[in-house]
């Protein structure tokens, strides 16, 4: 059983075909590794706990204050080792993260360089209908009056409305928000908010604290600061203007350079370069072509 999937190297097999059976037993391999295969204890992984511990310690300090975490942060998200976003979530393969709340010890966050091709309709008050782009959020449903979805925008609607996320930067014109559909009809219904400002996302992405902090650590989620993060790309993508600036993939390589370099006196998980063409990539292409075309 412990050479199921081992025919192949995990970079041979990420180029092939997806009707070839390779996927399925590489896999079913890392389902071993991951289940079934005892973790090897020497030397090497006492190291690699120490840096665990300190790379945890300082991406904490970059996204939470007295230990709880602040909404707003923003996180790049990848598969480094193990199975994180390979065996379940492979949509937090190369996704971009803000967290949106925090309630006890559930972290609550937004995927926002998951476009589909779904949308929802808006009916206005005074008649008539908008529609919108819908972005996948996460695999949490949200029950609200508004169909499930989560509306983010950057800077407040007219009336200021909207509940500015806390760590969003000193200008509030940028800042996320999180505003009520109700709101952003009676916007949209007075023109006074372009439909391409706002995000509708489905659903949102929950971690416990004890899991997120385990990502921190091992390199699966990295802090991204808020100046460098490419925020105005990933609302473009959600455009219905034309095609966006950078692609969900571009957008992830842009976060995680800018999460890299804030922790530059830390050696990163891996380099985007080292993360190319790896089975991660294969699952997240096969979530997005099922789930978000």
């Amino acid at each position: 059983m412990t050479n199921i999937g081992r025919e192949a190297s995990v970079a041979t097999a990420a180029k092939k075909s997806a009707a070839t059976n390779d996927f399925d037993d590489l896999m079913l391999r890392a389902w071993i590794d991951n289940k079934l295969d005892a973790p090897v204890m020497n030397a090497d992984s006492f190291l690699e706990a120490s840096r665990h511990q300190a790379r945890r310690e300082q991406a904490l300090g970059a996204v939470a204050r007295d230990g709880s975490v602040i909404p707003g942060a923003l996180l790049a998200c990848q598969n480094v080792k193990g199975a994180d976003f390979l065996l379940d979530k492979q949509f937090l393969h190369k996704s971009l993260v803000q967290i949106i709340a925090v309630q006890q010890d559930l972290v609550i966050g937004c995927v926002l360089n998951r476009p589909t091709k779904r949308r929802v309709s808006l009916r206005l008050d005074k008649g008539g209908e908008r529609s919108k782009t819908v972005a996948f959020g996460g695999d949490v449903q949200v029950r609200t009056a508004a169909g499930g979805v989560v509306w983010l925008k950057r800077g407040p609607l007219a009336g200021d409305k909207g509940d500015r996320l806390p760590l969003g930067g000193d200008d509030a014109s940028k800042a996320t928000h999180v505003v009520s559909a109700k709101d952003v009809v009676d916007a949209l219904a007075n023109d006074a908010v372009d439909p391409d400002d706002v995000l509708a996302a489905s659903g949102v992405v929950a971690f416990a604290k004890v899991d997120l902090e385990r990502m921190l650590g091992n390199g699966h989620a990295l802090p991204v600061p808020l100046p460098l993060a490419p925020l105005d790309a990933a609302w473009a993508l959600h455009s219905d203007k034309g095609a966006p600036l950078l692609s969900p993939d571009d957008i992830w390589r842009a976060s995680f350079d800018a999460a890299t370099r804030a922790a530059a006196d830390l050696p990163p998980p891996a380099t985007p370069a080292e993360l190319a063409d790896t089975l991660a990539d294969v699952a997240l292409e096969k979530f997005c072509t099922t789930f978000l075309s």
